[in-house]
């Protein structure tokens, strides 16, 4: 990962932004009434005559040059409140009812360069159309050698439209402990409109060693004659702090090259803020390809050099075209105590980019560079968020919440009314080399997704990672990653799904009224952990097997309810192995489960267990179902249960249930009614089965007076019948006005029954198995835990 923040104090922003060297051939005019006047008395300027369109006009001695309505000026150039050299003092004002125009010499309001203990103070009112801009409270000392502070103050008020020509400076201090700008710009019911020049970029809230305060502000934006080279607001290096503001009512800003809210650079850090709001569209042109970045620490730091914190907030009714989005991020070596803050709230313009696709957003991501195998420091810290309300589109990852190596991420995304179409996305994941020492290093990552009345869209072969770490061997003392998958009302197709990836990775995924529509799905492995919970939706799984708890160490936990589950192939419950207990339970209620070819549940761990719960529900089988599968046949054996309440299973192959096993594995059918499946008693219809390990009956959900004098409960039904029988047999919760009369297997017309009858009470009951009841009705309150 590389951040950049490129060429904002290139030569030539300093230069053409200073507006104090004059062009060669304008001459300067300076002002020397010390109270108020009008521009247009030529006893006022110091030549006897009003500076004209060639010349520069300089207002620095505290007067105020003053022309009226109707009177507009034209010049080459001009400064209010500027100066040059160390320890000077300046101070103007101006105040123009029409307009303004100056062609291209120095536009400065109060400005200093070459300072040391220099002071500038500067305000320009333009009623009209200003022309030609480019310092607005900007101090710039000789060099980081400056020893007395400097202070420069500008205000620029447009009535009108303020037309730039050139690069523009709003609150720029460099050098200087102590040195402080600020610059002020508001052209409240006009418009910003740029006019064509090389090099165009803005700079408002820069400090480098210094504090550089600005503030822009515009009714609308017109950039349609030339677009920004590019954009700096709030930016801070040398220990100096940077805070820019720039908001716009309406219309797009076009910029070329990249833009950057909120970012510390340096080596000796500083503090930056900055804030863009927009009415309009934030546009990248084709090109180079652009960067968008909110709220960045970047760069070498070394022992000593401080703490950078950088925050940044971007309102905007789109984004488009940039080739990566970056919101709160941090690229560093060691950054023992940076951090970054990022926030875009974003209209129904929605983040896209169609120009070149394939570049990355990434909101709440920090890196740490790795100098000869080995890092140091726990990393930066930060936190991104994002509110979209249209789409999200033509970029090859989109990464929430993201650690490379070292460091702690926390990002957001709220996703509502649009389409997120990516090939990857990555949801609170950590990336760790192979090889790389981090003594005292941390890696956590926390992620969050959250789409309403919206689709993720994710391009073949592409997947979708929900709390993951792929760590690589690498040595880092403390790593977590946790990440959360929220749809409400929403669709997700396409790709792989993996909740809960890896070790030490925890993911969530909750749908409502959703649909999700997906290639594979893991829930939980090699030592993770998932939590998944649908509601009113539905999911399916249309090529590789979905596993639940897959691998060593790993934790599963899938509810359903009101849900309709599709699996084309497979599916494996807490297959697990013998070096690590798995977990693993799939839970469906009110739904229906469609698995196109086998069902295994559990694994041959003995600390392992796997789970299949059906209540008042549909399932079906293509193939086998498994309630503990002896992988290696061995004698090492996990618990299996398969739970059957007021639902019809049926599967296509055999019901195996492993003997050697037993007694980990068992079967529990609850009776609700008199009705055989759905809504009444669970049962099971397969091709043949092999039984082991135990039985469980619970008739808690029967009505007492609904049997009559007997009735039979045709639990499982086999048409090529039984091999084998249950270990264990046991009854719960069976109303005293019945008892059992018999249970077992039994022959039918079409193959094999396990049947249970009940009889009213005043059937006798054998002594044998009453013991066996009572004794059974303990153990079974125990194992329902």
């Amino acid at each position: 990962m590389r951040f950049e923040i490129r060429g904002w104090a290139s030569a030539a922003l300093i230069a053409a932004s200073a507006g104090l060297a004059a062009n060669a051939a304008a001459a300067e005019i300076t002002w020397t009434n010390p109270g108020s006047g009008a521009w247009f008395d030529g006893t006022n300027w110091a030549t006897g005559a009003p500076p004209t369109a060639a010349d520069t006009a300089l207002v620095n001695n505290g007067g105020v040059a003053t022309a009226g309505i109707g009177q507009d000026v034209t010049l080459q150039g001009f400064g209010f409140g500027s100066t040059v050299g160390a320890g000077a003092a300046a101070e103007g004002h101006g105040i123009i009812a029409g307009n303004l125009t100056a062609q291209g010499g120095p536009r400065a309001v109060g400005a200093l360069s070459q300072g040391d203990g220099s002071s500038a103070a500067g305000t320009l009112t333009v009623g009209g159309t200003l022309t030609g801009l480019a310092a607005v409270g900007r101090a710039v000392n000789d060099g980081p050698s400056t020893t007395a502070p400097s202070t420069a103050t500008g205000s620029v008020v447009v009535g009108g439209d303020l037309h730039l020509n050139a690069p523009l400076v709003v609150g720029q201090a460099l050098y200087g402990s102590g040195t402080q700008a600020s610059g002020a710009v508001s052209v409240a019911d006009g418009t910003l409109r740029t006019q064509g020049m090389a090099n165009l970029g803005w700079g408002i809230g820069i400090g480098s060693g210094a504090t550089g305060i600005g503030t822009v502000t515009a009714s609308s934006v017109d950039t349609s004659s030339r677009a920004l080279d590019f954009l700096v607001l709030g930016q801070a290096g040398e220990g100096g702090t940077g805070h820019g503001t720039l908001a716009i009512g309406g219309g797009d800003l076009d910029v070329a090259n990249f833009v950057s809210i909120g970012a510390v650079t340096g080596q000796h850090r500083g503090e930056a803020a900055g804030s863009l709001t927009l009415g309009g569209t934030l546009r990248a042109q084709p090109g180079v390809g652009a960067a968008l970045q909110v709220g960045l620490v970047t760069d070498f730091t070394f022992e000593g050099a401080g703490s950078g914190t950088a925050g940044g907030t971007l309102v905007a009714h789109g984004i488009e075209n940039f080739s990566s989005v970056t919101i709160a991020a941090a690229a560093l070596h060691k950054g023992v105590t940076d951090t970054a803050s990022g926030s875009a709230t974003i209209g129904s313009g929605g983040i896209v980019n169609t120009i070149a696709p394939g570049g990355r957003m990434w909101v709440g991501a920090t890196d740490a560079f790795v100098i000869n195998n080995a890092l140091a420091g726990p990393g930066a810290s930060v936190t991104g968020s994002a509110s979209v309300a249209g789409d999200i589109g033509g970029y090859e990852q989109v990464a929430i919440g993201r650690v490379g190596e070292a460091g702690r991420a926390n990002g957001r995304i709220d996703l509502s009314g649009g389409v997120l179409a990516t090939r990857e996305i990555e949801v609170g994941v950590v990336h760790r080399r192979p090889f790389i020492a981090v003594p005292d290093g941390v890696a956590h990552a926390t992620g969050r997704l959250s789409v309403t009345d919206g689709e993720i869209a994710i391009d073949a072969p592409g997947r979708i990672v929900v709390g993951g770490s792929f760590s690589s061997g690498a040595a880092i003392d403390e790593t977590s990653s946790s990440g959360t998958l929220e749809l409400t009302r929403a669709k997700l197709r396409g790709g792989s799904l993996a909740v809960g990836y890896g070790p030490a990775a925890q993911g969530s995924l909750t749908a409502d009224d959703s649909t999700i529509d997906v290639d594979a799905m893991l829930a939980g492995t090699d030592r993770g952990a998932a939590s998944i919970a649908l509601r009113d939706s539905g999911l399916r799984v249309r090529q590789a097997p979905m596993v639940i708890a897959a691998g060593d160490g790993s934790t599963g936990i899938v509810t359903a309810s009101g849900s309709s589950i599709s699996i084309d192939g497979s599916l494996a419950i807490a297959p697990g192995s013998v070096f690590d207990a798995s977990r693993g339970s799939l839970s469906l209620a009110d739904g229906t489960l469609t698995v196109g070819s086998s069902v295994e549940i559990g694994s041959f761990n003995p600390d392992s267990r796997g789970e299949l719960s059906l209540e008042n529900s549909i399932a079906t089988a293509g193939g086998n179902l498994y309630v503990g599968k002896n992988a290696n046949s061995g004698t090492l054996f996990g618990e299996a249960a398969l739970l059957v309440d007021a639902s019809l299973l049926t599967i296509a192959g055999d019901l195996r249930m492993d003997p050697g096993a037993a007694p980990g594995l068992e079967i529990l059918f609850g009776v609700a009614g008199t009705e055989r499946g759905l809504g009444g008693y669970g049962a099971i219809d397969a091709d043949a089965a092999r039984l082991a390990g135990r039985l469980w009956v619970d008739f808690a959900g029967l009505d007492p007076y609904t049997l009559g004098s007997s009735f039979d409960f045709d639990l499982i039904f086999a048409a090529g019948g039984f091999d084998r029988d249950f270990d264990t047999v046991g009854f719960a919760n069976l109303a005293g006005a019945y008892v059992i009369r018999s249970y077992g297997i039994t022959d039918v017309d079409d193959g094999q029954v396990w049947r249970v009858t009940l009889a009213a009470a005043e059937v006798p009951v054998p002594a044998t198995m009453s013991l066996l009841l009572a004794g059974l009705l303990v153990a079974l309150t125990r194992r329902r835990r």
